[in-house]
């Protein structure tokens, strides 16, 4: 009976030392398990320090058309959309007191029965035509028509506005660029502007001025861009109104890292984004990177852990745990 608790002790050695190998064997069989991955070599290249913006367009070149007198419109050769000449009559208003006279006289003929009284009827509508004060409106430049406010035959107040007219040829973006970016703005500085509805094309532009005066609700200050593109074919594509989001490239820096775009990984619950690289041994490394500037295929990445040359996963990283055993395809 005392000597069952020492063969107890024996059996839970040799239980235990059982256990131990079958952990080392099963540890030893999966020694050769490895993920396979397809890597790309970190790259340098410039970046271009980029501050981003949103604007709208607007037209450098945009007047309304006033009647400087109280009548009625005669004639309107405009409709909205259309293009018009300078020089181009764009509206005629004859005054209140004129087109009164001439209808008055106009009364008179259709209501004359003897020949002297339709003579001295059309004698009063040429006295009144003569004396007519009309007031011809023509386009200072050449221009789309924008708005057509007024219609043919309407009365109309002095000083009232029939149509605004626009010269696309003047169309600029008005960036709102942030108060804590605006000391790196400088003029004839370049920017890309691209639209929503035209996504097949980016245009180039230039800082062509800066507001000296900030906008306080929103904590901006604009800055007029100017398309250095053919102003021709910008009339095709772009109108006055359009939301546009802004590049301005205010530098550039030297000998940045770049990776693949599939080779970065980011955690949407931390932000953070971050890359795998390899070791000497085969063995998946996470670093944790600063995304800088993006481009088509690749992004700029900041960090002191990876030089230009050392290998990153760009396939095979989706799930994959740092310090697993990995082999490349």
């Amino acid at each position: 009976m005392k000597q069952r608790p020492f063969a107890l002790y024996i059996v839970c050695m040799m239980l235990a030392g059982c256990a131990h190998r079958q952990e080392e064997e099963h540890s030893a069989g999966n020694s050769d398990v490895r993920v396979p991955v397809t890597i790309a070599a970190v790259a340098t290249g410039d970046a271009s320090v980029t501050i981003r913006a949103v604007g709208k367009t607007d037209a450098l070149r945009k007047q309304k058309v006033y009647s400087p007198i109280a009548g009625i419109i005669t004639a309107l050769h405009i409709q909205e959309g259309s293009f018009v000449r300078s020089g181009e009559t764009i509206a005629i208003v004859r005054a209140k007191e004129a087109q009164a006279a001439i209808a008055g006289a106009e009364v008179l003929l259709r209501s004359a029965i003897t020949e002297r009284q339709k003579q001295e009827a059309q004698h009063a509508i040429e006295l009144a035509k003569r004396s007519d004060n009309v007031a011809v409106m023509k386009a200072p430049f050449d221009g789309y028509i924008a708005q057509r406010l007024v219609s043919e035959s309407e009365i109309v107040a002095e000083n009232v506005e029939l149509a605004t007219l626009i010269d696309l040829s003047t169309v600029v973006v008005i960036a709102q660029v942030p108060m804590q970016d605006i000391g790196s703005v400088k003029v004839g500085q370049k920017a890309l502007v691209e639209f929503s509805s035209i996504s097949e094309h980016t245009f180039e532009a230039r800082v062509d001025a800066i507001s000296p005066q900030a906008m306080v609700e929103s904590q901006t200050v604009p800055v007029r861009l100017w398309f250095t593109a053919e102003k021709t074919r910008l009339n095709t594509s772009i109108r006055t109104e359009m939301i546009a989001s802004v590049g301005i490239v205010t530098g550039k820096r030297s000998n940045a890292l770049f990776v693949p775009k599939q080779a970065l990984i980011r955690n949407d619950e931390t932000g953070q984004s971050s890359v795998f690289t390899i070791t000497n041994d085969s063995i998946a490394r996470k670093v944790d990177v600063e995304v800088g500037v993006q481009l088509d295929s690749a992004v700029e990445i900041r960090t002191n852990q990876l030089k230009a040359g050392m290998p990153v996963i760009v396939e095979g990283s989706y799930g994959l745990a740092d310090s697993t055993r990995i082999e490349v395809r």
